[in-house]
């Protein structure tokens, strides 16, 4: 939900005015508390002042003839005067009776008749003190007015005089006590006196008698009086400020909001409407390019500002989109054209799994961009001469690609003339000399296996040491390297040979294997590589793809990795001519003794098999055919096993015949010539039909582990 910019300007301006009149009643509450406090300390003081030298001056004699008197009540009836003092739920007329009838012979209560002149005299001046406090009192709207004297010894105050109504609960009667607390003591003392102070809400002050002839304990005038009096002053002061602040920053929000509105929150929106049209331009993803949108303000402020600026912002992102398009388009092309050489490269290399009378090569490549500059290739020179090569191009990208199909063709025609792999790199290398002004050059390994002997010819030309492994064992062939292809024309290239026994594996690898990192720039290294070959059997090229995948542990792939492996089996040929069914017993027999040691079922179901692919092809291939033969070809490598018939009949494709229609539950259920059809579907792992050279070949594969 939007919330518009007025709206939170009305808002933001009622909070603050309400916080402005709340923060000025709270002020002046605090200051005129403080000012009431102030003038109150100030009455109280000067109020006890006056009474002090009033009574100091004219009532000496009295005060000093009354002290004795009631000290003396004091001392000889301390213990009720104390108990009645003290006593909180006391009645305040049995109180008063009390201290009444005490102090009877200081203050008769019958009138002057019998009394004596000298008693007539003190209690005339003791009525006048009396009404000097009253005055005092009534003129000064003071809560109460006392005479008092401070024992220091006990901390108590022994009350002469009290001007507080009798019905007060705050009257003391003459003769009456009162505990001092310990902070209010240091006040009725000579140095604390004539200084006002606070006991809750009631501001006290006593001022000492300064007699010239008395010569007892310190005698105070006493003045208190209450906040409470002023507190009607204080309410309304504070409601009439209240009033008038509110009013005052009603007034100012008023002049505020309209200000915001028509210099600020208008041009706002102006710029906001302005940013909506443009926004929702990129949103719709308009045809045809954006539209700047302009606000056109003219205030003359920062919101003008901010306005042009806007409206450059626009220029620079329309024409930023723009060109960004283009630069997409741009690398789209690019990225397709890149694609598309990708593919081209990709085609231009042999499939994996190239098998050759006993010999697979398995092959697997990950550029680290679209088009790389590794290259792979093998085919066949003639029918006994496996040619086998893998290259690495210096640099990387489209150069690189270049360079290497460049490398690849050179090397094709050479090898495919029959020479040597020391003959085909030197040949090579003179070619990639010429015209390689860039100085591009390629590290690479030819190898040349025949077929018939596994003897294997190769030469390294500055190319990683490729692994043989040979009994679960993995170790490094060709120690020497020639140079690398391209630079130096004037080099040879030594060769060197191996002889490859049935199980052995050649693994041949570009640096971007042993030298892939980790996060930590720790190289994957030749150890690892030789653990994954010792562990692993069979086709180890994605192991190996793996295991550097995990080791790299997201690290960015920045070199092309190519794997080769060339794996030797066993082959055995059976050449019929022609076919008699006692040739059966015998092949079969000779496919036990070369698969000794393989799992007994696939042994015996491929024995099944060839039993039923013979005989049919005794039975049924040869009419009509002069020279009958039958070839049989058994090729192991590692844990496949591939029989192949090749015979001279008459054209038939047993996968190509049609099934009952009926289910077959057993053997007893199929037709004649069936038996063939089910043994094949029921335990060939592959099966491959196809008519050559004027001649029906069957291969079976099927898997011993």
């Amino acid at each position: 939900m939007k919330f518009p910019i007025r709206r939170k300007v009305i808002l933001l301006t009622v909070a603050l005015s309400l916080a402005l009149t709340a923060a000025a009643v709270f002020i002046s509450y605090v200051l005129f508390s403080r000012q009431m406090q102030h003038d109150l300390e100030e009455a109280c003081a000067d109020a006890a002042k006056s009474l002090s030298d009033a009574m100091s001056e004219t009532n000496e004699e009295m005060l000093t003839e009354l002290q004795q008197k009631i000290d003396v009540l004091v001392r000889e009836n301390r213990a009720e005067i104390e108990d009645w003092s003290f006593r909180e739920d006391a009645d305040l007329n049995e109180k008063n009776a009390f201290f009444a009838l005490l102090t009877e012979d200081i203050f008769p209560v019958n009138g002057r008749i019998g009394m004596s002149f000298d008693k007539l005299v003190f209690l005339n001046e003791y009525n006048a003190m009396v009404a000097r406090l009253n005055t005092v009192v009534t003129s000064s709207h003071l809560h109460g007015a006392a005479v008092v004297c401070y024992d220091p010894d006990r901390g108590e105050l022994i009350f002469l005089a009290d001007e507080t109504s009798p019905q007060s609960p705050l009257y003391h009667q003459p003769a009456s006590v009162m505990r001092v607390p310990l902070e209010s003591r240091k006040f009725f003392l000579p140095a604390g006196s004539d200084t006002p102070f606070m006991e809750g809400d009631y501001c006290v002050c006593t001022s000492m008698l300064r007699m010239i002839s008395y010569e007892g304990p310190p005698v105070f005038a006493v003045v208190q009086d209450s906040l409470s009096s002023m507190a009607g002053y204080q309410k309304s002061f504070i409601r009439n400020m209240a009033i008038v602040m509110l009013a005052v920053t009603v007034l100012l929000a008023l002049v505020y909001v309209l200000f915001v509105d028509r210099f600020v929150a208008k041009n706002v929106r102006r710029l906001s409407d302005a940013a909506r049209s443009f926004t929702e331009q990129m949103r719709a993803d308009t045809e045809g390019g954006l539209t700047p949108v302009r606000a056109d303000i003219r205030s003359r402020d920062e919101v003008e500002d901010l306005s042009r600026g806007f409206d450059l912002m626009q220029d620079k992102m329309t024409e930023y989109i723009r060109t960004i398009e283009e630069k997409t388009a741009q690398e789209q092309s690019i990225r397709a054209e890149l694609e598309l050489a990708s593919r081209i490269q990709s085609e231009s290399l042999p499939e994996s799994g190239f098998e050759a009378r006993g010999v697979r090569i398995d092959s697997l490549i990950r550029p680290a961009r679209e088009v790389g500059g590794d290259l792979y290739d093998y085919f066949l020179t003639d029918d006994d001469h496996l040619f086998f090569v893998e290259a690495d191009v210096s640099g990387k990208g489209i150069p690189a690609a270049l360079f290497m199909m460049r490398g690849k063709e050179l090397i094709k025609a050479h090898a495919s003339a029959g020479k040597s792999p020391g003959a085909v790199a030197k040949a090579v290398n003179a070619e990639l000399c010429k015209h390689n002004e860039e100085g591009l050059f390629i590290t690479a390994f030819f190898g040349l296996l025949e077929l018939s002997t596994g003897l294997l010819r190769y030469a390294r030309a500055g190319h990683e040491q490729p692994f043989l492994v040979r009994g679960g064992r993995a170790r490094q062939i060709s120690e020497e390297s020639n140079f690398v292809l391209g630079l130096f024309d004037h080099f040879g290239f030594e060769e060197d040979t191996l002889v490859l026994e049935p199980g052995d594996r050649l693994v041949v690898f570009t640096d971007g294997l042993d030298e892939g990192i980790d996060p930590a720039e720790e190289a994957f290294g030749y150890d690892r590589i030789r653990d994954v070959l010792e562990r692993t059997p069979g086709n180890t090229l994605p192991a190996l793809y793996d295991a550097l995948v995990t080791f790299a542990n997201g690290a960015e792939q920045f070199d092309d990795v190519t794997l080769l492996q060339l794996t030797a089996g066993s082959v055995k040929e059976w050449t019929l001519a022609p076919p008699v069914y006692e040739d059966i017993t015998a092949v079969c027999d000779d496919i036990h003794e070369i698969l000794a040691g393989a799992p007994g079922d696939p042994v015996a179901e491929l024995c099944m098999m060839t039993d039923e692919v013979m005989n049919n092809c005794i039975s049924y291939a040869y009419e009509g055919v002069a020279e009958p033969e039958l070839k049989i070809t058994l090729q192991r490598i590692d844990g496949s096993v591939k029989l192949s018939f090749s015979d001279n009949g008459v054209p038939f494709d047993p996968l190509a015949q049609k099934k009952d229609p009926a289910p077959v539950r057993g053997i007893e259920d199929l037709r004649e010539g069936g038996l063939g059809i089910f043994l094949l579907s029921r335990f060939a792992d592959a099966v491959r039909y196809e008519y050559r050279d004027g001649r029906n070949v069957l291969t079976i594969t099927e898997e011993l582990l």
